[in-house]
């Protein structure tokens, strides 16, 4: 089923539908032996909406349960961020490369690529088999699942922690634009993702504005994702990777890469802006509003479908 809470299901079994497929599917993308790489990113992926799952019912749980799992969630999401790293950075120096060109890069280019795929290849390989204790914590993630289903979920607690997560997204979107420190945009990046999955889990409560600010905040995500990966990049050729890359090629990287961040900033901006552009206890009591809507609407639509059926039994 899809990632989205549904109408015409109590919240409780929704939210324990949810934990209970987005675990299986990490377990089962870890498991396959195809294309490690791409395992890996979906499996992060999938970790990514359990994350935000957990946020968004973070006030209908008690505090220790949560900070319980959503640390097993965060210790399998580290296992596996090595290898994504030395693959997004990969990826990275190809996209300059297409878009300043290879002579821009400078004479290490080739140097720093080979360093690169040579890491990805030991870390991949290194990796090819499922950390034991990555299974174990997957596992008594699976078990837990059941307990959610027995939690009182009323609507407010979705849209206090749907508040909550808005609310920090909002102080970073500022405290990024005005230091305009790297790290800083990173962490808007994480707050938009987790709105983006939000939207997407409220998506019944009203699909056309949902569908629309899923849409604004998966954009946003994309260009700080990117302008996050540069920021990796920076940090390697500055450190681990300098030697590999070279004086000219290290100073090409970061001025490439700086100037590219730089438009990915002004992109940035205005989709922020439209984003976040009301207090977060104002999207609350809209979005709670809309799930009442929507309940009431699917009730009205329910009764009306049982008169037809009344109907047609009266007239046959």
């Amino acid at each position: 089923m899809a990632y989205r809470l549904e109408i015409d299901e109590g919240l409780p079994q929704g939210v324990h539908r949810l934990m209970r497929m987005l675990v299986r599917r990490i377990e089962k993308q870890l498991a396959s032996s195809h294309d490690h790489n791409a395992t890996i990113h979906r499996s992060r992926r999938a970790l990514k909406r359990l994350r935000a799952l957990l946020e968004l019912v973070r006030p209908a749980m008690p505090e220790k349960d949560w900070r319980l799992d959503t640390g097993r969630v965060r210790e399998i999401a580290g296992m596996l961020a090595d290898v994504r790293d030395a693959k997004v950075m990969l990826d990275t120096v190809a996209h300059l490369e297409a878009q300043y060109g290879a002579a821009a890069l400078g004479s290490g280019r080739a140097s720093l690529q080979a360093a690169l795929a040579t890491r990805l290849a030991e870390q991949t390989g290194s990796t090819s088999a499922l950390p034991e204790p990555t299974l174990v914590l997957l596992a008594k993630l699976r078990r837990r699942s059941p307990t959610y289903a027995r939690l009182a979920i009323p609507p407010e607690a979705l849209c206090d922690g749907l508040a909550r997560t808005y609310k920090a997204g909002r102080r970073a979107m500022m405290l990024a634009r005005e230091t305009g420190d790297g790290e800083a945009f990173h962490d808007w990046r994480k707050h938009v993702q987790r709105h983006w999955r939000h939207m997407l889990l409220m998506h019944a409560a009203w699909p056309e504005e949902m569908a629309t600010r899923a849409g604004i905040a998966r954009d946003l995500a994309r260009i700080l994702g990117e302008d996050h990966d540069l920021l990796v990049l920076q940090a390697a050729v500055a450190g681990p990777l300098a030697e590999a890359a070279g004086p000219v090629t290290a100073a090409a990287v970061m001025e490439l890469s700086a100037l590219r961040q730089t438009g990915l900033r002004t992109l940035a901006a205005p989709l922020g802006l439209r984003l976040y552009a009301e207090p977060a206890r104002d999207l609350a009591r809209r979005v709670r509003c809309y799930w009442t809507a929507a309940t009431e609407l699917a009730g009205t639509a329910a009764a009306g479908q049982a008169d037809l059926s009344a109907e047609d039994r009266v007239q046959s």
